[in-house]
């Protein structure tokens, strides 16, 4: 095989003058190196080669390093992560199971197969069958508990189960797969069930969603409403209560270091929600909501929807978001740095980005909305850092840039320039909700094409291209001639000179 590679790039050294030595050194490095370990099972990165992106806050400034799954995981979306200590263990939507080392930068597969593998297998789509959630905790023997949530399918009913297995720390099966908790039978078989998150709890027992929509949820009238509920469940003795109801699909559950839990759901149009958990606790779905049905005005009849008035049978939300951001999973961050430790940070599906919640007491003191640029599916908590899994099949590693907040020098970026103007007689630089004339320009760079969750209203021409990103190129090709670079677009031609034009582009690069 090794003479094989002299002759067969013999021709090729010739050509393009290339000095052999060096590039038959690279060439027998690689043979080697893949004779030792398997690419297909692992890869290894230098911290150097990894993608490092500056992210901007109003209070600290941010490192995004990326973690690429694509040889792992060929069905993006969906799934969740876990981590014990500098280690993520995730998993998607079809059972495959995978780690991140973040120090070592070695993004693993790991040979675990899911209780269900048979039914993942041969699903068509997430909505029949998909893991949902993944949680990890270290147990008394220093061995991991493993425990996931998924779809089954028993006797043409579905069901959503909770099962826990044993591994080693080095990912090895100890105890294989047994079942936790599993739930009244789904009631369609093709639909999606949206429950499923996984919290342990500082006292070891789990804290689980459960959706449970019969034929007709508009029925109930009264306080006696279960639609979505969460269980607890006792690790040990199996022993399973129901600890909230009234929730319509709830995205995170968080238990602070003081003890309280905080808990994300989506709302219709509208209404997404941040909660505090308490037991015993009704949450009011489907009677209650601050968003409205997705044909009308209102909600149930009700002529002051968005007014509802908790009684004392049910607890209205912290926060509600209007219009929808879809929440997802959500952190309380510790061990980051003062400035932040406390809060909550909650990940989006549709705004693809972070919200940072200060809280005070059971009040939100105020909301920074970070600009993360994927779907951002779940978020754990690392001991200095925090890690986010997008639907674009990435694992991102969030840290602190040290070095330019000892410098503690900030851009000064005014989109207020005359030039700009332009600009933002339709676009923004906010949050882009229902209203907006058209997306935002946020975080423009490094975007995909029409990929400003909060805007529907993209032309076929541009939803076409959303596989490419935009870069300093891309976008002054587009803002010389939309019509030129995308056929069919509905972005008019602007009046730019080509001084106004480059520092357009070069302000929109800043912007984060």
């Amino acid at each position: 095989m090794t003479l094989a590679v002299f002759f067969i790039f013999g021709a090729y050294w010739a050509e393009k003058e290339i000095t052999p030595y060096f590039e038959l050194k690279t060439i027998l490095k690689n043979i080697i190196e893949s004779n030792d370990k398997d690419k297909s099972i692992s890869e290894t990165f230098d911290n150097a080669s990894l993608p490092v992106k500056k992210i901007d806050s109003v209070h600290l400034p941010l490192l995004m390093t990326e973690y690429n799954l694509d040889t792992i995981i060929k069905d993006k979306k969906y799934g969740g992560i876990c981590s014990i200590d500098s280690i993520i263990i995730g998993v998607s939507w079809r059972g495959i199971f995978y780690s991140v080392d973040v120090q070592k930068n070695i993004v693993s597969a790991v040979e675990i197969t899911p209780p269900n593998n048979s039914q993942f297998s041969t699903a068509k789509s997430p909505s029949h069958f998909k893991v949902h959630d993944i949680d990890c905790n270290k147990n008394k023997n220093n061995n991991i508990d493993l425990i996931i949530s998924y779809d089954k399918v028993f006797e043409g009913k579905k069901y959503l189960s909770l099962d826990m297995a044993v591994v080693s720390n080095d990912l090895k099966i100890i105890k294989h797969w047994s079942n936790v908790f599993t739930s009244d039978p789904w009631y369609e078989l093709d639909s999606d069930n949206g429950a499923g998150r996984i919290k342990i709890l500082d006292s070891k027992k789990v804290l689980f969603s459960v959706s449970h929509i019969p034929s007709n949820p508009m029925i109930a009238q009264d306080n006696t409403v279960t639609n979505g509920k969460t269980v607890i469940i006792d690790l040990e003795t199996k022993e399973t209560s129901i600890f909230s109801s009234g929730h319509r699909n709830m995205q995170g559950i968080e238990q602070a270091k003081n003890g309280v839990i905080y808990t994300t759901e989506h709302g219709p149009k509208g209404g997404d929600e941040l909660n505090l958990l308490r037991e015993g606790g009704n949450y009011g779905w489907p009677l209650y909501t601050h968003g409205s049905e997705y044909e009308t005005y209102g909600w149930r009849g009700n002529e002051l929807v968005g007014r509802h008035q908790y009684d004392t049978h049910f607890a209205g939300p912290l926060m509600s978001w209007v219009p929808s951001i879809a929440t997802s999973n959500l952190i309380e961050a510790r061990g980051f740095h003062d400035r932040w430790n406390g809060d909550l940070l909650i990940g989006t599906l549709k705004n693809r980005s972070i919200y940072r919640t200060r809280m005070r007491g059971n009040t939100v003191v105020f909301l920074e909305r970070i600009w993360i640029g994927e779907r951002i599916r779940d978020i754990i908590r690392l001991k200095e850092s925090f890690a986010i899994l997008t639907d674009s099949a990435k694992i991102l590693l969030i840290s602190l840039d040290r070095k330019t907040l000892e410098m503690n020098i900030r851009d000064n970026i005014d989109v207020r320039e005359e030039f700009m103007v332009k600009c933002t007689t339709c676009h923004h630089f906010g949050e882009t909700n229902s209203t907006s004339m058209a997306p935002s320009l946020a975080g423009l760079f490094d975007r995909n094409i029409a990929s400003d969750g909060g805007y529907e209203r993209y032309s076929p021409a541009l939803t076409s291209m959303s596989n490419k990103v935009w870069t300093a190129d891309s976008l002054k090709d587009f803002l010389s001639d939309p019509s030129k670079f995308s056929p069919g677009t509905t972005m008019p031609k602007i009046d730019l000179n080509a001084y106004e034009l480059d520092r357009v582009i070069n302000l929109l690069s800043k912007i984060k």
